[in-house]
């Protein structure tokens, strides 16, 4: 069937809007992993994206489970934490299962978690190419140990082999080799795993974690800053816009918090409230050239590139590595989206981007936006319309993947959207 279409253009009144943001499924995924070891855990504000609510479906259908002669399915879909956490909870899960996932899933290498997996005792077979999904997993306790993986290609690996490291009878010492990348993740995983009880040593790139269990803690999903992101970019390419994000406090566990700090310069003031949230406001842009690092936030890198082509400002955005393997290769389709709606960016060695000074011309054909089967790139892609270029978004139901309201909050804010339907 082919995806619809949504059609979008700016407000025509200043944008004044108060936003309930979606749960952060980061968070929230690795709280159902934890909870997997313990059904006593208790965890409130579940997120309710595609990927946090499939990934409860997988967990319950691998407990109620009964042994038969075949592998039991698991499909992840196109979710790339879903898979890796997955992969890594049913190694040590008595039975017999089989690990697949979308097209995109099975060109998403696994090896450096699979063969990590495989040190600490798991039995996996790859059933296709080697090295990559689907696999066979015939899961049993395992031995653990000590076992070293690359830091750099993703954190979702070593969130996962950090997660079940209390479990393993001889429990997890893991060092990390190598630049690390998305460490705020990593952080993330091990201050959620403090708070279900868990005792984690951390020195430098080394994890170690002596065998324990998962207390029957109760734990809360805080609103999800990547979701945030979008509307400091709205704000941003804004000439007047105010916009209250509600419940969003300091001191947060995700690394895509800082994305307040990085949108100082790019025309948006912030403040937290008495009341809770933080208050965003359109301000002069002071920014004349932009460069940042990535590597720490990859999640942010579209909201940025977007933003960054469309308001001119000569940039150059570092650390895009992970970007190759995530839900689509996200730097060729953020150059290929950009020049669909007659924007520059060129990728250079070294995963980085660079974006020219350039002026948006507002007399375009209406660009049709591929969101490559990318919910990042159809939010990050729509404030475009602010510029006053419309635009057209391929499968616009791609945002369901974590932030199922988005394209009825930027209704509420006064966007203009229609869907059509393509029979």
């Amino acid at each position: 069937m082919t995806p619809d279409i949504l059609t979008i253009s700016a407000p025509q009144v200043p944008i004044r809007t108060e936003i309930s943001l979606p749960a952060s499924k980061s968070i929230a995924n690795r709280l159902l992993i934890m909870q997997s070891f313990n059904p006593a855990m208790k965890i409130d504000n579940l997120s309710d994206a595609n990927d946090t609510v499939l990934l409860q479906r997988l967990i319950q259908k691998m407990h109620r489970s009964e042994k038969t002669n075949n592998p039991v399915k698991i499909d992840a879909g196109p979710a790339g934490t879903v898979y890796r956490f997955m992969a890594a909870r049913l190694a040590m899960e008595t039975g017999e299962w089989f690990l697949t996932g979308s097209e995109r899933m099975k060109q998403r290498p696994v090896k450096l978690l699979v063969d990590a997996l495989r040190t600490l005792g798991a039995d996996i077979e790859y059933t296709g190419n080697e090295d990559y999904p689907p696999l066979i997993i015939h899961g049993h306790q395992l031995k653990g140990g000590t076992v070293s993986i690359d830091g750099g290609v993703s954190s979702q690996y070593i969130s996962a082999l950090l997660m079940i490291g209390p479990l393993l009878e001889d429990g997890l010492d893991l060092t990390l080799t190598g630049n690390i990348g998305s460490l705020p993740y990593i952080q993330m995983t091990v201050k959620l795993m403090q708070q279900a009880g868990i005792e984690v040593i951390n020195q430098k790139n080394n994890y170690c974690i002596p065998p324990q269990s998962y207390s029957a803690a109760h734990l809360i999903t805080e609103p999800d800053w990547s979701a945030a992101s979008y509307w400091f970019q709205i704000v941003s390419m804004s000439r007047d816009a105010e916009v209250m994000l509600k419940d969003l406090k300091p001191g947060s566990l995700q690394g895509d918090s800082a994305v307040r700090a990085l949108f100082e310069t790019l025309g948006v003031a912030s403040h937290y409230t008495e009341k809770g949230g933080l208050f965003l406001r359109s301000i002069a842009t002071t920014a004349t050239r932009f460069t940042a690092d990535f590597t720490a936030i990859p999640d942010l890198a579209q909201t940025f590139a977007v933003t960054l082509a469309a308001k001119g400002i000569p940039s150059r955005l570092t650390g895009l590595r992970s970007l190759r393997i995530k839900e689509t290769d996200r730097i060729t389709a953020l150059i290929r989206e950009l020049d669909a709606c007659g924007l520059k960016a060129t990728e250079k060695e070294d995963f980085v981007l660079e974006l020219p000074s350039q002026q948006i011309n507002t007399n375009l054909e209406i660009p049709f936006i591929h969101t490559w089967h990318d919910h990042r790139m159809a939010m990050a892609f729509a404030p475009i319309c602010l510029t006053g270029l419309s635009l057209q978004i391929e499968d616009p139901d791609v945002v369901q993947k974590s932030y199922p309201a988005y394209w009825h909050h930027l209704n509420d804010a006064g966007f203009l959207t229609r869907i059509i339907t393509i029979r």
